[in-house]
């Protein structure tokens, strides 16, 4: 399946570190939706790895799971923490980012 032509369903993939804070965090995307929603009248539709992947698929089935929910993402938005420039998973996911497009 070739997902490049396919239409975005997300407004945004979220990639944040798992070790940053919870609390800062969840300002920071609160404040974000808020922004979202006044500037387009709808809350936006996003892809939170903590909510959204499923905990039952081994580690190569929910990064596949990732990869094609990033490909349906408009944007990509790094709530950046201290943790963020030091997580590897982060960093293959920019790089993920970056290589589709």
């Amino acid at each position: 399946v070739d997902l490049a032509d396919a239409p975005a369903k997300l407004d945004c993939f979220v990639l944040a570190a798992a070790g940053d804070d919870e609390g800062a965090r969840t300002r920071a995307l609160r404040s974000w939706a808020r922004a979202h929603q006044r500037a387009h009248c709808a809350w936006p539709r996003v892809y939170l790895r903590s909510l959204c992947a499923d905990p039952y698929l081994d580690t190569s089935q929910r990064l596949a799971h990732e990869l094609v929910a990033m490909c349906r993402s408009r944007r990509l938005l790094c709530v950046v923490g201290p943790r963020f420039v030091e997580s590897l998973s982060c960093a293959c996911m920019l790089l993920a980012w970056r290589a589709t497009g």
